[in-house]
């Protein structure tokens, strides 16, 4: 949608997942055509954020907009029923509508269990336990991530992965704390890294596991003697994303200081803390589980790369033998 000077940019997303780069050529086409006030409405059934992989830090939080169905749409058409009572065909086909977008966002029945809920607040004993449990949360949920990353340190270190340690850039307990207490504008990518192999003029190939709200993976260049992250998009790198796209997949996107990244397949989510997966890591032995295939699934992916990288190496050494 656009006037003479304005453009706006409406992401529709119900189930589709987001795609590399999506939103920032979207946001860069219209740059093109001259747009300088350009707002982008992101719409999801709950209003969740968009990837970083969609967005690749183009589009600003200044020009970005998160609306849900659930409650910004359903809003406005508690507001056009109302409005459109003396025209019946419209105010039913409406009312449709609304139905339908309360049980694709669960609506339907959370809306039931939450004033039931609400029936149990209404007891002075009650909402002083709610309130204290509220309290306590966030020092749960920082308990639940701390023990996620400790133990996924020690089950990667179990399968041989060297684990490269990092100031400001490796979980510690103070990161996970702020992840909880601090505006999530401040928010820190942090995690875990494994070094991979030394490309010489003292830069190490990184794999990172990383979160800002989700959980993430991918491959960085780090150079150890001027302790900078290089640009990954430069052409030396061009053979590691090569060895990516080829013996991984091409759902890997490169962009900053990743030769490429992508979002970690069961989406652990958590900031927003409301899946059955999050929920399932306060259990033990739930947790372990879920650590046992995330580790699998970040050592097929190394292993893969490592054999792609020493079918390169090897054909280097041959070409360079056949030019002598």
């Amino acid at each position: 949608m656009a006037n003479g000077t304005q453009a706006i940019i409406l992401e529709n997303k119900i189930y589709a997942e987001d795609q590399p780069g999506q939103l920032a050529r979207y946001y860069e086409s219209v740059q093109k055509q001259g747009f300088e006030d350009i707002s982008v409405i992101y719409l999801t059934l709950n209003g969740d954020n968009p990837s970083e992989q969609s967005t690749k830090g183009i589009v600003a939080d200044s020009f970005l907009r998160t609306i849900s169905y659930r409650d910004d749409i359903d809003g406005w058409l508690e507001e056009c029923i109302k409005q459109a009572s003396q025209y019946p065909v419209l105010r039913e086909t409406l009312v449709q509508y609304q139905r339908l977008i309360k049980k694709l966002s669960g609506q339907s029945l959370v809306r039931g269990y939450t004033m039931e809920i609400k029936e149990l607040l209404l007891n002075e004993r009650n909402i002083k336990l709610a309130i204290d449990v509220s309290r306590a949360l966030p020092e749960a949920k920082i308990e639940i991530q701390f023990n996620f990353w400790e133990e996924l340190k020690e089950k990667l270190a179990a399968k041989n992965h060297k684990i490269y340690y990092l100031d400001g850039e490796s979980y510690t307990r103070l990161m996970v704390e702020n992840f909880y207490r601090r505006s999530a504008r401040n928010r820190k990518h942090y995690g875990l890294l494994i070094e991979m192999h030394d490309l010489g003029d003292s830069e190490v190939l990184i794999f990172y596991v990383n979160i800002y709200w989700s959980l993430y993976y991918g491959f960085s260049v780090y150079q150890r003697e001027k302790q900078h992250w290089m640009d990954a998009k430069g052409e030396k790198y061009d053979y590691l994303a090569d060895i990516i796209v080829k013996v991984i997949d091409n759902n890997f996107a490169r962009t900053g200081h990743s030769i490429g990244w992508k979002n970690q397949n069961r989406k652990l989510d958590f900031e927003t803390f409301n899946s059955e997966d999050i929920f399932a890591l306060a259990d033990t032995v739930k947790r372990s589980k879920i650590l046992d295939e995330l580790v699998d699934e970040i050592s097929g992916i190394i292993n893969k790369f490592n054999e792609g990288y020493e079918q390169f190496i090897f054909a280097a050494k041959e070409n360079h033998k056949t030019a002598t």
